[in-house]
């Protein structure tokens, strides 16, 4: 809770200086934009790190297999719609998040623990669990981000994380022209670009 705290209060410390700029008018929106988008690119990578790390020494390295059978990590992209995807931000914008991740395998479990090795899909569906929550909660430090993740496969009834594969089967055959046209403004914002 500490650590996160920290990032609740790089968060109001961030806008207070971003703030006083465009009070002092010495930017233009589209920066103050930028800037306050820039801002919650780094407080969601820095979440994300925090969650991945607790996660991977639970369950171990997410892994998957390659064309050739050899295996290789599994990574995590966090993709920015929305206001945060066009880099229009504001002071009380919430953050539209889709996580999409590399590929279906399982996680390299922790040595000597059996129970502990997961599917990549579970692993990845905790962290976005973990990072949501994060962000989302109110302490006496204030809330990082109003998370929104409605904006995914399925919406509010799929699933939160989507391998890579899948979602672009999703988005060619079964997405509806308004699921599409969210992805105008989508840009890599955290984790794996």
């Amino acid at each position: 809770e500490e650590t996160w705290d920290a990032l609740r209060t790089f968060k109001r410390r961030a806008n207070m200086r971003i703030a006083l700029r465009d009070l002092q008018r010495t930017a233009s929106l589209p920066e103050i934009c930028r800037e306050i988008s820039a801002s919650a690119d780094a407080l969601i990578q820095c979440g994300l790190e925090m969650v991945m790390a607790d996660l991977t020494e639970r369950f171990g390295r997410p892994q998957a297999f390659d064309e050739t059978g050899r295996i290789i990590p599994a990574q995590l992209t966090i993709i920015a719609l929305g206001k945060l995807g066009g880099l229009e931000l504001n002071y009380s914008s919430d953050i539209d998040l889709l996580f999409i991740y590399s590929r279906d395998g399982e996680t390299s479990g922790k040595p000597g623990d059996p129970d502990s090795q997961i599917s990549n899909k579970e692993f990845f569906t905790k962290v976005a669990e973990d990072l949501a929550r994060g962000l989302s909660h109110i302490s006496r430090e204030g809330q990082v981000y109003r998370v929104d993740c409605r904006l995914r496969p399925g919406g509010r009834d799929g699933d939160l994380v989507s391998a890579l594969q899948a979602a672009v089967v999703y988005y060619k055959s079964w997405a509806r022209a308004w699921e599409r046209q969210a992805l105008i403004k989508a840009r890599p914002c955290a984790g794996d670009a």
